[in-house]
């Protein structure tokens, strides 16, 4: 279901159809589940809060990919207060292992993490098969 939802909505997921182009079919779910299965095949997935599973694996040989809820943008289903944006940016500085971060382009973040080395990505965003694009400028943010 989700990765057929419109715009990949965890909440609330509706359809779109269409006559002039193929759909879901649940022919399709065998060989996406497979295809799953191996690109997730040694991969570790924890439901727990985010601060808690990175000193867990924190370690030289690890990286991490942080991806937290953007910075002043609606539609969250979790708080991510500014506070956890300051733990973050800590637990990077002192972080064993690699830490790149995929967050929106805000003044805020840029003087936050300004210690790191930041790279500004356009990204342009569209939704399922609509024809406008909406271009945003997104931050990559490492700690090497």
């Amino acid at each position: 279901m989700q990765h057929t939802a419109f715009g990949g909505k965890t909440a609330d997921q509706h359809f779109g159809t269409a006559t002039t182009r193929r759909g879901f079919t649940a022919a399709d779910i065998a060989g996406r589940l497979k295809a799953a299965q191996q690109r997730l095949n040694g991969v570790y997935i924890e439901n727990e809060p985010w601060e808690r599973c990175f000193k867990r694996y924190d370690h030289e040989h690890t990286f991490f990919h942080a991806d937290p809820p953007y910075w002043q943008t609606a539609g969250y289903d979790r708080a991510f207060d500014w506070a956890q944006y300051e733990l973050l940016a800590k637990m990077m500085t002192e972080s064993k292992g690699k830490v790149m971060l995929s967050i929106n382009d805000h003044p805020d973040i840029r003087t936050l993490f300004k210690d790191f080395r930041i790279q500004r990505l356009e990204l342009a965003y569209s939704v399922g098969c609509d024809k406008t694009q909406k271009t945003s400028g997104e931050l990559v943010i490492c700690n090497w």
